[in-house]
């Protein structure tokens, strides 16, 4: 019977003042503070631009004081030993092909990899199980093989993103952490509790200020020539990404593998916040009254975090101008059916009907399979399907006849790949 009333009272003492369990907590999720930071980041603002010859400018990164902060600040200063790094690695693998030389890149670009990551959503869309079976065509399982996007990038604003709707919501999510904190000490003269939040906070826009994010985020040059690249998962995925950039865009090729430059003062701004996140742990620890206020403080704060670290943001507030390109935004292959593949086998042309007319690999609403999406996209773009070829059908298919289904698609990839090697005879005499 004791037994059971120490218990009681020992639940009931922690559930009442979970002070000791704070020190713990400031530890978890540091992770998720790295991934909201490089979310949120790239609102700048410019101080006496009409004064100063070069305006002083300061990053505003509303990431919140959460119970992650003191993890993240220490495994921060661990990479600037280390990769010297501080955004995070892609969240998803991706190859970048340079359709006019079809060189393949493995893709080390968070922001990158975050753009194909928000549009191959759209891959679900298309599928007849989705409620939008009139988009299939006849013949077809519904199933999307390939979905390919086509988009055009503008010139990018030198301005960086501007604000948004999300950026204002993160600063109101902070200001109610701090209304939340002050509580205590307008009713009982307990200012500790909003001490440590509002040091946190400063502590936390300090972190999401530095320029090294910039350097890190956006590593690569304007272009000063169009460039067209796709962006995609590569072989056995259902997804491409086709981007057109114009001069002053960036230049998407470069950007998957840049090394940004380790700026000077970025290991003694890291070094000195992590000494000052030391010391707040300690405070916290201290503070004995009133933990449900600091517990609530810290638990929005995580919300937070934990939703701008995984949700897929409109790609603006990476500073990518992209929109749809005119002549054809899409291209979309179905898985065919075992009838269908048949009734396409027995009308396929011979080896010697030199003359056929190959003519596009349409059904009356859309492309059938990987291979037809391929060819469309060739037509459209010269040297685009021929540079993703090896990509969804390693080896040399205009030689290997395994390889390709039908005669229709052999000649047609001879043709394309006789009209890519004079197009290069000409550039290059």
């Amino acid at each position: 019977m004791a037994s059971n009333t120490s218990v009681d009272s020992e639940l009931r003492s922690q559930w009442t003042n979970p002070a000791g369990v704070m020190s713990l907590l400031m530890l978890v999720g540091g992770d998720i503070v790295q991934r909201a930071l490089a979310q949120l980041f790239g609102v700048r603002f410019r101080f006496l631009p009409g004064i100063l010859e070069h305006p002083f400018c300061l990053y505003l990164t509303p990431v919140a004081f959460s119970f992650g902060w003191v993890a993240y600040a220490f495994s921060s200063l661990a990479t600037i030993f280390g990769d010297c790094r501080l955004m995070p690695s892609p969240d998803i693998a991706a190859q970048v092909i340079n359709l006019s030389n079809g060189y393949v890149r493995e893709n080390n670009s968070w922001v990158l990899g975050h753009l194909l990551r928000y549009y191959e959503a759209s891959v679900a869309d298309m599928d007849r199980s989705s409620g939008t079976s009139n988009m299939a065509p006849l013949g077809s399982t519904g199933k999307v093989s390939l979905k390919i996007d086509i988009f055009v990038a503008d010139a990018v604003d030198d301005k960086g993103p501007g604000i948004s709707w999300t950026w204002c919501f993160c600063w109101i999510a902070i200001i109610v952490q701090n209304v939340i904190a002050a509580i205590p000490w307008i009713v009982n003269g307990d200012w500790g509790i909003f001490l440590v939040t509002i040091s946190g906070t400063l502590f936390a826009v300090v972190t999401g200020s530095l320029p090294q994010w910039a350097a890190e985020k956006w590593p690569a040059p304007k272009l000063w020539k169009s460039k067209t690249v796709a962006l995609t998962r590569g072989n056995g995925h259902q997804y491409v990404m086709v981007v057109e950039s114009h001069q002053g865009a960036w230049d998407l090729e470069a950007m998957s593998s840049s090394r940004p430059y380790v700026r000077l003062e970025t290991f003694w701004v890291l070094l000195t916040l992590t000494i000052l996140w030391s010391l707040l742990l300690i405070t916290v620890s201290g503070l004995n009254d009133h933990p449900w206020y600091l517990v609530g403080v810290g638990g929005l704060g995580m919300l937070q975090n934990i939703w701008f670290s995984s949700a897929i943001i409109n790609p603006k507030a990476a500073n990518l101008k992209l929109r749809k390109y005119r002549r054809r935004p899409t291209i979309t292959g179905y898985q065919q059916t075992s009838e269908a593949k048949t009734r396409m086998k027995q009308n396929d042309p011979t080896d010697s009907d030199t003359d056929t007319d190959l003519g596009p690999v349409v059904a009356e609403d859309g492309v059938r399979d990987v291979m037809g999406g391929l060819m469309e996209l060739e037509k459209l773009l010269p040297k685009a399907g021929i540079a993703l070829l090896p990509v969804f059908f390693p080896g040399r298919v205009e030689y290997d006849q395994g390889l390709l289904y039908s005669n229709r698609e052999r000649k047609f990839w001879k043709c394309a790949s006789a009209s890519a090697k004079s197009r290069k005879e000409r550039q290059d005499p």
